[in-house]
């Protein structure tokens, strides 16, 4: 035993001090997270594009006339909000074939729902009432973020589907 390590063995068996609870982590491989990241941003892409879909049909069919009532919102700027809720949830569906699109969609939805808290904010709403647009600007900018992370903006699709038969050659 060593010194400096009172818990060492000679052949290097015990490499990890202090001792490690359970297995140590393993370092995940870069191809691998980003496509973890890329999943979760697809995965988020719809589910914020289906969220948005509904809340457009809702105030394009007059269905959430009371809350535009509340929020002191005249009818054409909520029928015009509806219609930027279609072209950000067309956006987030149409960037799963362009990916550029996503990045852009994301920052579009997420500029909406600044304009939705600073409304309920306006008529003297508390801030909890706000909470479902922050959650859905914090969603859009994470989608955003993900698919920037992932790196799907920056390669060519040919380029994506080469790289993905290098890695798997690699992987077997």
């Amino acid at each position: 035993m060593s010194e400096m390590n009172p818990g060492a063995r000679s052949d290097g068996a015990n490499r990890h001090w202090p001792p490690v609870i359970g297995r140590p982590a393993e370092r995940v491989p870069a191809h691998k997270t980003r496509a973890r990241a890329l999943w979760l941003a697809i995965a988020l892409q719809v589910v914020l594009a289906v969220m948005f879909l509904f809340s457009a049909v809702s105030k394009l069919n007059g269905g959430l006339e009371e809350m535009r009532e509340h929020l002191q919102i005249a009818s054409w700027f909520w029928l015009l909000t509806g219609l930027v809720e279609i072209v950000g949830a067309t956006g987030m569906l149409a960037g799963l074939k362009y990916p550029r699109l996503t990045i852009l969609a994301g920052l579009w939805l997420a500029a909406t729902m600044v304009g939705a808290i600073v409304a309920h904010l306006r008529v003297g709403d508390p801030p909890t009432d706000a909470i479902g647009a922050v959650v859905l600007l914090v969603l859009a900018l994470t989608v955003a973020a993900l698919r920037r992370r992932a790196g799907q903006v920056d390669e060519p699709v040919a380029m994506r589907s080469r790289e993905r038969a290098l890695l798997k050659s690699r992987d077997v």
